[in-house]
């Protein structure tokens, strides 16, 4: 397993319902700066979720959310400085490319996105 999260294509990101259920979910992770960064619809419930339970749990997965290696513990913040949300997405941009950009583009289409969310994501110490 890498032990850079940054460089993998996919997480795991487990997050926490308000009674301690997990909600394990595949996405996409970029590095800016050594800190974890993912992109979200603000209206998804992995927002939700950190508004109230910030702790996370994070593993590198396949596309479809399979754990392939060790799970990390962490918490999770939503980034609102603009400079830095417009970092990550670059970031993202040049991390995933064409992707990205297909990602970004079927969103719009199917109006399902009106905004979206950078949520920081802090290891905690091994």
């Amino acid at each position: 397993m890498p032990d850079n999260l940054e460089s993998v294509p996919t997480v795991c990101l487990v997050t926490f319902r308000r009674d301690g259920r997990e909600v394990p979910t595949p996405v996409w992770v970029v590095g800016v700066d050594g800190r974890l960064f993912v992109n979200t619809e603000s209206r998804s419930g992995k927002v939700k979720r950190v508004r109230h339970t910030p702790a996370v749990r994070l593993a590198p997965c396949t596309w479809r959310g399979r754990p392939l290696g060790d799970w990390r513990q962490g918490r999770a913040s939503i980034v609102a400085d603009a400079a830095l949300v417009a970092r990550v997405n670059q970031a993202l941009r040049a991390k995933y490319g064409w992707q990205a950009g297909l990602n970004r583009f079927l969103a719009k289409f199917s109006r399902r996105i009106a905004e979206r969310t950078i949520l920081e994501v802090r290891l905690d110490s091994a």
